[in-house]
């Protein structure tokens, strides 16, 4: 079953970082387990979230021993159950286990994706798409990084995981729990790597190391694209090259991507920010049946309206070519 972990459309934005501190109801560790392990749809966990986070003792002997569950061995949970019901214990403990900064769950995360990263990010869905890196960076254990490297470089490896590795050094260096050096010297040996021609890997080593902004990586970086290593162009393109002194040209206030990539806004409000996921939204009401006529009349009687910038005909053109607006795709 293929799970979305995105925010429901209606959403109120407050800010709600008091709740994990709020008096949670009064649940046992197993009811608490229970309510976390198999959810409905539109059905919300904040509850036994709240318990949970006021249960950091009892219930984290419990969360290792889940997360020490192979990818098959999810799988076969996520498996036992309907369509209108997903198993969420696996995921949660990630999150909670971070939360709680408990150091013993760094190896099993990055074990759990090594065993068979392919099978692990299908399983996972878009649940870890942003938050992998800062729920790394919050469960370090501080005995080194070298086995981080190896899983980094390591070509075989599920790309995705090994960016959002490399992603999580990055937030290691920025909370000072890694040398900065170190990390500078094996970026740098990355980008020096050969490669084949257009691998998505050298698109997101650009991108990530682009955001850490390093003078003496710049070049390295720039590099990439004469080698033939990331494309030129196209709408699949994660970083252009001017995109590169862009980066390089940001303020330190405002670096989003360095707060992005410890995550700490999602601790802050960490409960309600779960409880936002589109599988515990209430089901939303299907639209009335319309007619292909009246569809049709209802699009065709709507004002137009341009959510985006328009481009100047002697802007670089939005789908990346390289050349001026008008010379490429304003006919």
């Amino acid at each position: 079953m293929s799970m979305d972990h995105s925010a429901g459309n209606a959403v109120d934005r407050r800010d709600h970082r008091t709740a994990t501190t709020t008096t949670a109801p009064a649940m046992t560790p197993d009811e608490v387990i229970a309510a976390l392990s198999y959810i409905k749809q539109g059905q919300s966990p904040r509850a036994a979230l709240e318990a949970a986070m006021t249960m950091r003792e009892e219930l984290t002997p419990r969360l290792l021993e889940v997360l020490a569950l192979a990818p098959v061995d999810v799988e076969a949970r996520q498996a036992a159950t309907d369509d209108a019901t997903a198993y969420y214990l696996h995921i949660f403990a990630f999150y909670l286990l971070a939360a709680y900064r408990e150091p013993r769950a760094w190896p099993l995360m990055l074990d759990y994706f090594v065993s068979d990263a392919d099978l692990a990010d299908k399983l996972s869905g878009d649940a870890f798409s942003d938050d992998l890196s800062g729920l790394l960076v919050h469960c370090y254990d501080g005995k080194g990084v070298g086995y981080l490297e190896r899983l980094i470089e390591t070509p075989s490896l599920n790309v995705s995981f090994r960016q959002h590795s490399l992603s999580a050094y990055h937030g290691l260096v920025l909370t000072g729990q890694a040398e900065r050096d170190r990390f500078i010297a094996f970026v740098a040996r990355q980008l020096d790597a050969p490669g084949a021609e257009q691998h998505e890997w050298f698109d997101w080593l650009a991108i990530n190391a682009a955001h850490i902004r390093e003078p003496s990586l710049k070049g390295k970086i720039e590099a990439l694209w004469d080698r033939g290593l990331i494309a030129h162009s196209g709408f699949m393109t994660l970083l252009r090259r001017a995109d590169v002194a862009e980066i390089y040209a940001e303020k330190p206030h405002d670096r989003h991507a360095d707060r992005f990539i410890v995550r700490e806004e999602l601790f802050a409000d960490f409960v309600d920010t779960i409880c936002r996921w589109y599988w515990f939204q209430p089901p939303r009401q299907p639209r009335p049946h319309m007619s292909v006529e009246n569809w049709l009349e209802y699009q065709t009687s709507r004002p137009v309206v341009r959510v985006e910038a328009k481009t100047g005909r002697n802007e670089p053109c939005p789908c990346g070519s390289g050349k001026k607006y008008k010379k490429c795709c304003l006919d």
